[in-house]
């Protein structure tokens, strides 16, 4: 899975007919695939700004490990594309020039931090135990309860069905660090949490959402049930 450059995408929206002209985007895609063998090599500045790159994502890579599985062995694996993604921009805007020059190794350097690295860390962070995360703070949006008990979220979110008190607390923590929960106490049997009412306020729009898109759902089962 490493090997792969993911992308984050908003929600889909229904599919609209509108004219497009993709004719420039096959046509730099045939340009490339056609293009015959050609040497390249770095100018300077370029070599100055794609090492000053790969050191960077060296640091990154040592200092990631245990902040989302598969993220730093993930990060260890673009100093290679570096070079890949230099060639790719550099054929499809300068053709015909055998040297690399800076700009492509800036545009390098920006693809990588400011688009690759928080899409992966979004894809990794996200995973299964994100998408659980999501569902508990979908609950606490809507569920119009200001105390939690751990029985709420063992007979209400499925990713709590069967688990362990301590189990339970560990996968509440990221919310009670996020300041939406306050357990009712500091014992190591604490089953229940206050909810922050700030929640409710701040996320107010979200919370509609929700509520809608579970109304939906619910409408949607029974009316073809």
């Amino acid at each position: 899975m490493q090997r792969f450059l993911p992308v984050m995408v908003g929600e889909a929206s229904f599919t609209v007919d509108a004219p497009a002209n993709q004719d420039p985007y096959w046509t730099l895609i045939r340009q490339l695939v056609d293009m015959p063998a050609q040497r390249l090599s770095l100018t300077d500045d370029a070599r100055s700004k794609l090492t000053k790159l790969r050191r960077h994502l060296h640091d990154l890579e040592q200092e990631s490990g245990g902040i989302a599985r598969g993220f730093q062995a993930f990060v260890g694996k673009l100093a290679g594309y570096a070079g890949s993604l230099a060639v790719v921009l550099h054929l499809a805007e300068f053709p015909n020039a055998r040297f690399v020059g800076g700009k492509i190794a800036g545009n390098v350097h920006r693809l990588m931090l400011d688009f690759l690295v928080p899409h992966a860390f979004e894809f990794y962070r996200l995973g299964e135990s994100g998408e659980a995360l999501k569902r508990l703070a979908s609950y606490i949006l809507t569920c119009e309860k200001s105390r939690i008990l751990a029985s709420d979220l063992t007979t209400n979110i499925r990713d709590f069905r069967g688990l362990t008190l301590a189990r339970v607390r560990e996968r509440v923590s990221p919310l009670v660090a996020g300041g939406w929960l306050d357990p009712v106490d500091y014992t190591p049997m604490c089953r229940a949490w206050w909810v922050n009412p700030v929640v409710a306020v701040k996320f107010a729009v979200q919370r509609k959402k929700e509520e809608e898109r579970k109304q939906g759902v619910i409408a949607m089962i029974r009316k073809n049930a």
